[in-house]
C-alpha cells in the first residue's frame, strides 16, 4: 500500500510546526543549524541514531544535536511531545474507529531502574524496557497508526495502563486486546 503523499506531507508540516513551538530548542545566535526538529523527525521515521546525521547533508552534527537536547528538562519535553501529538492527531484520529492496546518489550542489558522490566527469557535476558501503545488499525495489519505510547515501570498494573491509554485517545468503537490482558488463575 503506497502512502498518500498530500497527507504525509500534510502530516510532516502540522508535525514540524507542533513540534517547534511546543519544545522550544535551543541554539547560539551564531548557529547555521536554526532547525533542529527536521533532524528529529528524520531519526524517528528512518529509526535512526544522531550519529546516522553526520552522512547527512544540511544537518548539525550528532554532538550538536545531542548537547541541544540534553539542555531541556525531560518533563518540559514530555508534555511537548504529548501537547504535540494531540494537535496532529486532532482532526485525524476520531472517536468510534477501531483500536488495539499492545505491549512491546525491548531487550535491555544495562543498570536495573524504575523503567526495566523483567518478563520471560529472550534475546539473551529477562530485562526489557517496555512500552503501552494505543493503535488504531485499518484493515489489515499495515494499516496501523500509534496514538499513545507509554513506558511501563515495575509498578504499573495493567488496568492503570489501559486506563491511561484511554484517557489520552478517542473513544473506540471496538478495542482489542490480546491474551496478555485476561486474568488467569
Amino acid at each position: 500500500m503506497r502512502p498518500n503523499r498530500k497527507l504525509v506531507r500534510k502530516l510532516y508540516k502540522l508535525c514540524s510546526k507542533a513540534l517547534h513551538d511546543k519544545l522550544g530548542i535551543n541554539f547560539a545566535k551564531n548557529s547555521k543549524h536554526k532547525d533542529m526538529i527536521k533532524p528529529l523527525i528524520y531519526i524517528s521515521i528512518n529509526n535512526a541514531s544522531a550519529e546516522s546525521l553526520k552522512y547527512t547533508k544540511g544537518f548539525p552534527s550528532p554532538d550538536t544535536l545531542l548537547r541541544r537536547l540534553e539542555s531541556l528538562d525531560l518533563k518540559h519535553v514530555v508534555d511537548a511531545l504529548n501537547e504535540a501529538n494531540r494537535i496532529i492527531l486532532s482532526g485525524h484520529a476520531k472517536d468510534g474507529m477501531k483500536m488495539a492496546i499492545d505491549f512491546t518489550e525491548e531487550p535491555y542489558y544495562g543498570k536495573l531502574d524504575m523503567y526495566v522490566t523483567r518478563s520471560k527469557y529472550k534475546s539473551g535476558t529477562y530485562t526489557f524496557h517496555t512500552f503501552a501503545t494505543i493503535s488504531v488499525v485499518g484493515k489489515d495489519e499495515k494499516e496501523r497508526l500509534t496514538l499513545y505510547s507509554l513506558p511501563v515501570t515495575m509498578l504499573d498494573t495493567k488496568e492503570d495502563i489501559v486506563k491511561k491509554l484511554l484517557e489520552n485517545s478517542p473513544r473506540p468503537s471496538v478495542l482489542m486486546m490480546d491474551r496478555g490482558f485476561s486474568k488467569q488463575k
